[in-house]
């Protein structure tokens, strides 16, 4: 079974590293798996890691894992991460056992500051954050100053190195110097990128801005291009280079010049420029001095968004303009040519720049009480009616998203997050705004004036519309029609988030990858399609 999960990233695992890491496993005295992690076993989840992680977050190139000084701690970690892909017999077993291995083996060498010790805490770190257990956050969040230590450690090294002079080394020492280089980068960005992924988990206090200086990184990023073996491909260029780039470009020609890069470039370009606007809010929410400077004219600025109601003294304030139009138009042109299994995340961008992420978890339960559950509500219902047009862009957004995700069973390991943002605010558009909508649709008289009794307004199948004008069309005066998803029918009727949620459920449920951490979203999904409020449980409770 092992030989149909071979896809042909690496030829082959260094014997000396599946035996020095089969010599960890005896020292450990743990109890042993059903079966034996053979060298074959651990090459295959090697492959899965290489065909469905490393595309999310590519700082490791294949050629480290066929390098014969192979680390035994680095293919422990990556064993571990492709496991989590695997449909062999006892895949969750091994999954289990390679990442308490990989916490041991971790916990006795994380003195050493070196890249290898670095992507080995890092995936750790992705196995703690994306697993069902909630334990396992907790243990993350005491941790992580770790990570940021060795990315710390890491950035001086890549300073020393750009201030360096090499004399005229040997095409072998040039590349291999070059490959340690972009790895240390492209590993520091990866770990920014997952640090602003975590604020969408549910009630996360886990901070974004861990690295402080974020523009010493994007400076770093910035001057390295991505190349592989033998040839050169665009790559890594990040915020600072952009932002440079598109003082003298128009929003569409800068988002053109964002084409070029990478879709992983592209992601960590749409989310820095997300946080960054998202701490620009929060500074005009909590200084006194701004909210004074900008009194006049925050009274003069409609409710574009939902985040006009988050915090009383933002007023009227629309986040959105805070910032330019880039973004929106970065995200619109990135989300219509970056393939599905990348684009998931630009259309979560697009939604919570309308709509706090707080405001979706505390309308659907999360953790919250039935007091501040209907104040959300009721922000979100009045978003729906005043901004009608803005409120159907995120549900088409959130369509895309439900559609992209409902027929796949290796989730990206943020995609669970991702489909959770979507399905929190469908969830909440059918309950707040279809029935209202249907309902005035009704009582409304009909062209030639008379009354249109039980006239059914169109039906528009929004996970099915592929034409951009079509979809423009739809956003402006689909007001009065009715949304059918695939899979769920028409949200229309009683029944509709029941319906929903069943599909939702079936989709978290089927997963192969990141099992657990779907598993207790499922769970929790269930609980409100039962009308319960969502708590927070592990999947190995159920």
């Amino acid at each position: 079974m092992a030989g149909t999960e071979i896809y042909g990233h690496v030829q082959g695992i260094p014997e000396q590293a599946s035996e020095s890491l089969h010599r960890f496993y005896m020292s450990q005295h743990v109890e042993p798996t059903s079966v034996a992690i053979t060298q074959r076993i651990l090459h295959a989840f090697v492959e899965l890691y290489f065909e469905y992680f490393n595309p999310q977050f590519p700082f490791l190139h294949p050629s480290r894992l066929e390098d014969p000084e192979l680390p035994w701690i680095l293919l422990l970690a990556t064993a571990a991460v492709g496991s989590q892909y695997s449909e062999i017999q006892g895949a969750e077993q091994y999954s289990v056992a390679l990442c308490d291995l990989l916490a041991r083996a971790v916990e006795s060498t994380v003195d050493a500051e070196n890249i290898v010790t670095a992507q080995s805490v890092f995936l750790l770190h992705i196995l703690w954050m994306f697993s069902g257990s909630h334990q396992d956050k907790i243990i993350l969040q005491r941790k992580r100053s770790i990570l940021v230590t060795l990315c710390w450690a890491l950035l001086g090294k890549a300073d020393k190195r750009t201030n360096s002079m090499p004399v005229e080394p040997g095409p072998e020492k040039e590349w291999q110097d070059w490959l340690s280089a972009e790895s240390r980068i492209r590993l520091v960005t990866c770990c920014l990128n997952v640090w602003d992924l975590f604020s969408l988990v549910p009630h996360s206090s886990f901070a974004s801005a861990t690295l402080h200086d974020n523009s010493r990184v994007r400076k770093l990023c910035g001057s390295v291009e991505m190349r592989e073996t033998g040839r050169h491909i665009k790559g890594l260029c990040l915020v600072e280079h952009q932002a440079d780039q598109r003082r003298g470009h128009s929003d569409q020609e800068w988002a053109r010049l964002m084409l070029e890069c990478q879709p992983f470039a592209s992601k960590v370009i749409l989310l820095e420029l997300f946080i960054d606007e998202r701490s620009i809010a929060r500074q005009l929410c909590s200084s006194q001095l701004l909210r004074s400077s900008f009194t006049s004219h925050l009274s003069t600025l409609g409710q574009g968004s939902v985040h006009a109601e988050v915090n009383p003294a933002m007023l009227g304030l629309d986040i959105s303009k805070s910032e330019s139009n880039y973004l929106d138009t970065a995200i619109s042109l990135l989300a219509d040519v970056i393939p599905d299994g990348c684009a998931t995340i630009f259309h979560v961008l697009a939604i919570l720049r309308r709509v706090p992420l707080e405001t979706l978890h505390s309308a659907t339960g999360w953790q919250t009480d039935e007091e501040q559950m209907l104040e959300s509500k009721t922000r979100l219902k009045d978003f729906f009616l005043q901004s009608g047009a803005r409120a159907r862009e995120c549900l088409w957004h959130a369509a895309y998203i439900f559609k992209t995700t409902r027929n796949c069973r290796r989730f990206a390991c943020y995609d669970a997050l991702s489909l959770m943002v979507a399905i929190c605010y469908i969830y909440c558009y059918s309950e707040l705004c279809m029935a209202v909508t249907q309902s005035s649709a009704q009582m409304l008289p009909a062209s030639d004036g008379a009354p249109r009794g039980q006239a059914r307004p169109s039906v528009v199948r929004l996970d099915q519309l592929h034409e951009k004008s079509a979809i423009e069309r739809w956003i402006e005066s689909g007001a009065d029609s009715i949304v059918h998803l695939t899979g769920v029918g028409l949200l229309d009727g009683s029944d509709q988030c029941v319906r929903f949620l069943r599909d939702v459920e079936k989709t978290l449920s089927s997963q192969i990858a990141w099992r657990g951490f779907s598993l207790a979203l499922a769970g929790s999904f269930a609980q409100l399609r039962r009308g319960e409020m969502p708590t927070r449980k592990d999947s190995n409770e159920d």
